[in-house]
């Protein structure tokens, strides 16, 4: 991948971790994994397996965006800096 994708994929990650929609909508998910982890019944082995795979996989995906911004800014500070524009003089 070029350094330009790279840097556009980490923007684009750390906008979508700004969004406040987003940020509920995380929120939401595994406020109600670890409610079905907390309240099932000793016997819900598979519900509380199942809701402990998507909290799982919630955090995975916030991981990957979060290497994902890194990277961009990585990539960014790898570019090569605009050369300054050079001036003539002008011969007396």
């Amino acid at each position: 991948m070029n350094h330009q994708k790279t840097i556009e994929l980490g923007v684009q990650a750390r906008e979508l971790l700004a969004s406040e929609a987003v940020k509920e909508a995380f929120l939401r998910m595994e406020e109600e994994q670890m409610r079905i982890i907390r309240d099932s019944s000793p016997e819900s082995t598979q519900e509380r397996e199942a809701a402990y795979l998507l909290l799982r996989s919630h955090r995975h995906l916030r991981d990957e965006l979060e290497i994902m911004i890194n990277r961009g800014k990585r990539a960014q500070s790898n570019l090569p800096s605009e050369p300054a524009p050079t001036t003539t003089r002008k011969k007396r």
